[in-house]
């Protein structure tokens, strides 16, 4: 892994709900930013919006802060949308990423 890497760990309930490697944007000591292709296997539709292999997402984290932030576009750059979790604040350990979903 680079030194720009790190290895994004979603959790929920205690459980690994996935991971993915990403690259590290930036982290000012709070706001921590990422970028990584669809970590998911196929196409997932949400009938608004539909996750493809290619897709990539610009995701904000924080460390004092209940959400996260995620932009998602198309392979060719093209906006599909924003979204908001509800995270416990994110915990960047060396180079491993950690978030837990607090949503229902």
């Amino acid at each position: 892994m680079s030194a720009s890497s790190v290895e994004v760990t979603l959790t929920k309930a205690g459980r690994i709900k996935v991971g993915y490697p990403a690259q590290l944007l930036t982290d000012d000591g709070t706001h921590i930013a990422v970028r990584a292709e669809w970590a998911g296997t196929g196409v997932r539709d949400f009938g608004f919006v539909r996750f493809e292999p290619g897709d990539v997402f610009t995701e904000h984290y924080w460390r004092d802060r209940w959400y996260a932030v995620k932009e998602v576009r198309s392979s060719d750059g093209v906006l599909k949308g924003w979204y908001c979790d509800v995270t416990r604040p994110a915990v960047l350990d060396g180079h491993q990423l950690t978030v837990e979903d607090r949503g229902a």
